[in-house]
């Protein structure tokens, strides 16, 4: 058995060969390693930024928390013409006060509906309470606004409001005077340019023709028109479209968004004529706007144009130049 090897026998220069193989193997894996890292690190710090998508930099703020209707967003354009910059109307979604207080104004001018305004004050989560407008007393009915006046027996009588003092409201018959006295429980109706008030209160005294009404913190309040009309006088220039007729110049009596009065001294305009304005506003370019004639007053010399057509940016300035005549 002596000619069989008893094992595998390795010389010491082959383990040394061996050892130094395996050591550059280790090496070079480390090595390569650690330059992978830093040509990753290299990259990273080289590389672009990714491109932010365009809709995330041009979108609303509160766009992402409050998605407004079609109604609402209409409502809130509106509410932005009372604002120095109506383009800036996002900013009263996040400011719940000033919001509440274009509202209110809204509201009294016209230019909005106080139930369109509550849904939108809803959808931002602004107290709707807040919106209530302070409750009218017989202290803030304007003098010169026309009166009617009834008793539960159905006695009737018409007259004018000549003043609203601490005594109470001081009221001029035209008719009817002799249906009252003193004492006795009436319903008021008042109508003045503001709107319309109803109230019941009192006859504290009743001499002659006058008489003095009590003061009562509960009245109730109706805006009569759409939009709130203003008397203020401006020239216009009126065409006929379709009629071969030369341009009337005349000169505004009263005005609001919804439609103006304007003179019709040689009484050329006529019932139910469509006709065009060019309504003219110091110096900008005069707002061109379109109605038909709904009304005719004081002899025929007094036209009403009911506005119709009109794209919101022309509202829009006409609404400026109301505001600013007061």
């Amino acid at each position: 058995m002596d000619q069989f090897s008893s094992g595998f026998q390795t010389s010491q220069a082959e383990i040394i060969l061996f050892s130094v193989l395996f050591g550059l193997i280790l090496v070079g894996l480390v090595v390569g390693q650690i330059m992978r890292s830093r040509t990753a690190a290299k990259a990273a710090r080289t590389r672009k930024p990714p491109r932010e998508p365009v809709l995330r930099r041009t979108s609303q703020p509160r766009r992402e928390h409050v998605q407004l209707g079609y109604k609402e967003q209409q409502t809130l354009d509106r509410l932005a013409w009372f604002l120095k910059d109506p383009s800036k109307a996002d900013t009263l979604l996040d400011d719940h006060a000033a919001l509440l207080k274009v509202s209110r104004r809204g509201i009294r001018e016209g230019v909005v509906k106080e139930l369109d305004v509550h849904r939108l004050a809803r959808r931002v989560g602004a107290d709707t309470s807040a919106l209530r407008i302070a409750g009218h007393s017989t202290q803030t009915i304007p003098t010169g606004a026309e009166v009617s006046i009834s008793t539960a027996a159905m006695a009737m009588g018409n007259g004018v409001v000549q003043l609203s003092s601490e005594a109470g409201v001081q009221v001029r018959f035209t008719k009817g005077e002799g249906n009252f006295s003193a004492g006795e429980a009436v319903d008021v109706v008042c109508y003045s340019s503001e709107g319309m008030y109803q109230f019941h209160t009192t006859m504290l005294s009743v001499t002659g023709k006058n008489a003095l009404l009590r003061h009562t913190p509960h009245v109730q309040y109706a805006q009569r028109r759409t939009y709130r009309r203003r008397e203020i006088e401006m020239p216009v220039r009126i065409r006929m479209p379709g009629i071969d007729h030369k341009p009337l110049d005349a000169v505004t009596v009263d005005m609001s968004i919804g439609g103006a009065a304007v003179t019709n001294r040689k009484k050329q305009l006529g019932l139910g004529a469509f006709v065009e304005l060019s309504i003219e506003i110091g110096s900008a370019a005069p707002l061109v706007v379109q109605g038909t004639v709904v009304r005719l007053s004081k002899r025929n010399k007094v036209a009403h144009v009911s506005f119709s057509g009109m794209d919101q940016q022309v509202r829009h300035r006409l609404f400026r130049r109301l505001i600013r005549a007061g």
